[in-house]
């Protein structure tokens, strides 16, 4: 669950253009293994895996996600269809991920 204070500090890094530039560029430090500037499924792969183990979610050991699903999200986000991933689609990806934490919960069924 997110609380006031992150989620205030959420919203000021959506409004932040160099503060997004900042986290796309460490990103791709850690995660563009080969070097070349993008992201390519297998980096993205990675990525996700690492996003998804870091949340209250599940534990990255017991995290089984069928390839088909990173395909989806792959190609979701490769916006050009180059194949990669680039900082302008990571940018995306990251504002939408960002976006996703600061929405609601909807109520648990009865």
């Amino acid at each position: 669950m997110t609380g006031e204070k992150e989620k205030d500090a959420i919203k000021a890094m959506l409004a932040n253009e160099e503060a997004l530039k900042c986290i796309v560029t460490n990103i791709m430090q850690e995660f563009d293994q080969d070097k070349n500037g993008t992201l390519d499924k297998e980096e993205t792969k990675k990525l996700i895996r690492h996003f998804l183990s870091q949340s209250e979610l599940c534990d990255e050991n017991e995290l089984q996600i069928p390839d088909e699903m990173y395909n989806n999200i792959f190609n979701a986000y490769d916006t050009d269809g180059s194949g990669s991933i680039d900082q302008d689609e990571l940018a995306g990806f990251i504002k939408q991920l960002l976006g996703e934490l600061l929405r609601e919960p909807e109520a648990e069924s009865a």
